[in-house]
């Protein structure tokens, strides 16, 4: 992203600004902290000797 601002050499002052862009917006739908954390809680296992105890079982209501 560019902002450029265009002033005139007699003013030391810009004018209004309008903050444009050529391409469309587009908004997305982003996870929330909570399900990024169980997602990777879910996906995430831990061995210990010849036990392995994944945290999904934990994340489960």
């Amino acid at each position: 992203m560019r902002l450029l601002i265009k002033v005139s050499e007699n003013s030391t002052v810009p004018g209004e600004i309008y903050i444009t862009s050529p391409e469309a917006v587009s908004f997305v739908k982003l996870p929330t902290i909570t399900e990024v954390v169980e997602q990777a809680a879910s996906q995430a296992s831990i061995g210990i000797g010849p036990f392995q105890i994944s945290l999904s079982s934990l994340t489960q209501p």
